[in-house]
């Protein structure tokens, strides 16, 4: 599968997808990135406590959840191109 460069948006959809309950695998497939990607994020969420079917998460949270787990992936990702 070939690389694909990952934005908060995309982490965030990786972590709704798997919350619902859909298999890692799926994720990955329907989002078109590699599975252990889809792993990597998904087992900083388990480490947190959380299991697929519990009570509702908005993306909102799950981008703050994102920060907390990848702050560094964060901060390299939120800078802003300089202003014409």
């Amino acid at each position: 599968m070939a690389g694909r460069s990952l934005v908060a948006i995309d982490v965030t959809e990786i972590m709704m997808h798997w919350y619902a309950g859909r298999p890692k695998a799926e994720v990955a497939r329907c989002l078109g990135i590699d599975p252990k990607t889809v792993r990597k994020y998904v087992c900083a969420a388990r480490a947190a406590g959380l299991v697929p079917g519990g009570p509702p998460v908005s993306p909102e949270q799950w981008a703050a959840h994102v920060r907390m787990w990848f702050p560094s992936w964060w901060r390299r990702r939120s800078v802003s191109p300089p202003s014409p």
